[in-house]
């Protein structure tokens, strides 16, 4: 962030907490990473997963969304082949 002076707050927070926090913080060592940090990255990106997936015009991420038509795409195959028969 310093060598691209842009801000992220929560990034600069999660490293000064692991850098000045107290003995509790320092007795995890790199299990700091799993524990809030990953637990909290998987927690935002699950809520967005859901929240963005409501709506029908919307899928997050785009591959999802691909994925998506791909599937859809082979039931309709599927469901022609069956009806001509």
């Amino acid at each position: 962030m310093q060598l691209t002076l842009t801000l992220h707050p929560p990034g600069g927070a999660t490293s000064l907490i692991a850098v000045i926090g107290g003995e509790q913080i320092h007795e995890l060592e790199f299990f700091y990473i799993l524990i809030p940090v990953f637990s909290g990255a998987l927690i935002l990106f699950l809520i967005a997963f859901i929240v963005n997936n409501i709506p029908k015009n919307r899928a997050y991420p785009e591959s999802f969304k691909n994925y998506l038509k791909k599937k859809y795409q082979r039931y309709k195959r599927r469901s022609l082949k069956r009806d001509k028969k």
